[in-house]
């Protein structure tokens, strides 16, 4: 998908006209130069030019020879492709730039590099020819056929290269065998980094590390073989490169989360949100790779039976068999998660609450965040699903055994009868909470945090109704959004309605009794954590701060409100509101076309209001658009989708619904998929990733007063 138009640039080099596919849109940093490789010249390079040009001034020249520029005088050799790419940059006025080469290309741009040091800012090798171990045209030709799978252009390109003047593609491929760019790389001095894929034949990581060994500033990126998510990830890194961060920080993130963590997880997805926007990337199906989920919207084609169906079949092939509780460890979660982020020294860690609206906190800050709550969804059906006293009584022996296995651990058993109706009817909800760091978290915190760094502990205060089952084991009738507290205990005209709908006598809901108002199982905070971190902190001479609110949609309009006051700052039009649900969530994508984030838990009435009291309250937005996660049944207190249009009156150039197939809502398996799709192609703005915003800024914002306070550990405002 384009990021930035290309334009069309001609300039006369020693009598040559030469054609540059050019981004001219005025940006910070050097300019970056991506020279082509031996086929298709810098057509080939479109997509990248593309995606670099929202953040960098891109040029893409046609060397003299390829493409449409002219032919030079002297064939193509290696020393003099590397002066004839100089001689363009002095004719085009660049000053020193990036120059990124592409196969062939990284050659030319390390002759260049070491013949014309002045004109080179820094050097980026993505895939970088020829392996010494195979310098000669049979085993290139092989494994160019064997790379043909992955990059089936590159083949076709060869061969319209041949067609159109042999003789020159023959020479340009003698030129290249004659460069051993592993000799020329000692004589350069710029910072370089090489690119290659995990099982790239041509340029396979053994060869890219010895290469780089060679450089006196040299570094390797080696990237997963993604073809979906090459050009993101190439994109990234470069990105990340050119404005100066350390090379380790440059690999993706490897770590895979234990086979019990479910896509739908708040916890779990918000974490992922985070890593990934810290190493610059979006989200995408809830960050996890499911290659039939471009199947999804399918799905939305099928009879209303047939899809809650699948919402149920889905919920039941992602859940923990019985037999595997035992199984699940919460450390290994906590591993992943300190895994995935980037291992850079920060001047602060968020450690609790899961909340989507300071996962755009956490974008802004690039600030990692340490989840407490995980959701372990057990196989555990049977029953009636709205008993919910049977169901509390049915799954004590697998939280039992949960908590035998998680010691560090409490355990909150959340029965939701009404919005989460489909999947509870197979399944059982444990959030296990943790009450210590954990070894895998304190290693994190070490390594991230410098003396004196800050942990800052997300602390939402909402509470719920809980009914004690046994020692660290609770149980909670129903959540937050949809039904009150009381409708989920005692019932009501809204929970008759729901259940007839459904064919359910209502005479069957039961809950058990309240022993007392606990945190709330899915956003809520355990205490018990903050004395660990405490404790931790005084040992290592870390400072504990307690960012409090106490409802989770609280958070919202502090951080639309830091948004838009930051993209103002940064000369950008703060007219669109992107209102998100769930864990349908998007920083990346909402940082690169200046939306203003709007999160709500769940697409529910009560959520709505809050999207609505907030727009009466601020100045008008231009455009408006909705994202909605879909519960995959009509629950009572779900928000009609009529209602969410309606907020696009609010605006001045109305809205529209994002990913959401208004038509299958709220049976709309498809959102989880197209969201990410349609937020990349219905928002065409582009601009590119800012700099990290100064906490300083939110902490003035906070100071303001209002429902969410930064407060220093110690204050007795948390209730017992």
């Amino acid at each position: 998908m384009a990021m930035a138009r290309i334009d069309t640039h001609w300039v006369e080099v020693d009598g040559v006209p030469v054609h540059a596919r050019v981004t001219l849109s005025p940006r910070p940093g050097p300019p970056i130069v991506l020279v082509h490789g031996l086929v298709a010249a810098s057509a080939r390079l479109s997509d990248l030019a593309e995606r670099l040009g929202a953040s960098f001034r891109v040029w893409a020249p046609d060397l003299p020879g390829y493409g449409p520029s002219g032919e030079a005088a002297e064939g193509p050799d290696v020393d003099r492709l590397g002066d004839a790419l100089a001689a363009w940059m002095r004719a085009a006025a660049l000053e020193p730039a990036v120059l990124i080469g592409h196969a062939f290309g990284c050659q030319i741009a390390v002759a260049c590099a070491a013949r014309h040091p002045r004109r080179v800012h820094a050097l980026v090798l993505q895939g970088p020819t020829i392996d010494a171990t195979a310098r000669g045209i049979l085993p290139q030709l092989a494994r160019l056929l064997q790379n043909a799978p992955q990059e089936p252009g590159a083949l076709a390109a060869l061969l319209e290269q041949a067609d159109a003047g042999l003789r020159r593609a023959l020479r340009s491929f003698r030129a290249a065998f004659a460069d051993a760019i592993e000799e020329r790389l000692p004589g350069v001095r710029a910072p370089t980094l090489l690119i290659t894929g995990e099982r790239d034949p041509i340029a396979p990581p053994s060869w890219a590390r010895a290469v780089a060994a060679k450089a006196p500033d040299g570094a390797v990126a080696v990237v997963p073989d993604d073809p979906r998510a090459a050009g993101q990830t190439v994109e990234r890194i470069v990105r990340a490169f050119v404005l100066g961060r350390s090379v380790r920080d440059l690999e993706p993130a490897h770590a895979e989360p234990p086979r019990w963590i479910t896509a739908f997880d708040p916890s779990a997805a918000m974490a992922r949100a985070t890593s990934r926007m810290s190493r610059g990337d979006d989200f995408p199906d809830l960050g996890v790779d499911v290659r039939w989920s471009g199947l999804l919207p399918a799905i939305n084609r099928v009879p209303e039976a047939a899809r809650e169906g699948a919402f149920r079949a889905a919920g039941w092939l992602t859940a923990v068999a019985p037999e595997d509780l035992d199984r699940v460890d919460v450390d290994d979660a906590c591993r992943w998660i300190a895994d995935s982020h980037v291992r850079r020294e920060r001047p602060m860690v968020f450690v609790g609450s899961a909340n989507g609206a300071l996962v755009h906190l956490f974008a802004a800050l690039d600030a990692p965040w340490l989840p407490q709550t995980f959701l372990v969804a057990a196989r555990l059906g049977g029953g009636d699903p709205v008993d919910m006293v049977g169901r509390m009584h049915r799954a004590r022996p697998a939280a039992e055994r949960l908590l035998d296995r998680n010691p560090q651990t409490v355990l909150h058993h959340m029965h939701d009868a009404n919005y989460e109706h489909l999947s509870v009817r197979h399944t059982s909800h444990f959030h296990l909470k943790l009450t210590r760091l954990g070894p895998a978290y304190e290693a994190y915190l070490r390594a991230t945090l410098p003396p004196g760094g800050t942990i800052v502990v997300v602390d939402c205060q909402q509470r719920w109704p809980l009914t004690r089952v046994g020692p660290r084991h609770w149980f909670q009738a129903g959540g937050v959004g949809g039904l009150t507290p009381d409708e989920h205990r005692e019932g009501g005209p809204r929970v008759e309605r729901f259940l007839r709908a459904r064919g359910i006598d209502p005479a069957r809901w039961r809950a058990p009794g309240a022993d007392l108002d606990g945190p709330e199982a899915q956003w809520g905070f355990e205490s018990a954590l903050l004395d660990d971190v405490r404790r931790f902190a005084a040992e290592h001479g870390f400072r504990v701060r307690r960012l409090v609110f106490e409802h989770p949609a609280e958070p919202s309009p502090l951080v639309a409100d830091l948004y838009r006051a930051w993209l103002t700052e940064r000369g950008l039009h703060p007219d669109r509101l992107l209102v998100e649900s769930s864990v349908v969530i998007e920083p990346w994508w909402t940082l690169r076309t200046g939306a203003v984030p709007f999160w709500t838990h769940r697409p529910v009435e009560g959520a709505l209001d809050a999207v609505d009291a907030y727009l009466r309250s601020r100045d008008p937005f231009e455009r408006i658009e909705v994202m909605l996660a879909s519960p995959g049944v009509e629950a009572a207190g779900l928000a009609p989708v009529e209602r969410w249009r309606a907020l696009f009156a609010r605006a001045q150039r109305g809205g529209e619904l994002i990913g959401t197939d208004e038509r299958a809502f709220p049976r709309d398996f498809a959102v989880f998929h197209r969201y990410h799709e349609e937020i990349a192609r219905k928002i065409p703005e582009r601009h590119p990733l800012p700099e990290p915003l100064p906490f300083e800024r939110f902490e003035a914002l906070v100071a303001r007063g209002g429902p969410v306070r930064l407060v220093e550990d110690g204050h007795p405002d948390r209730p017992s």
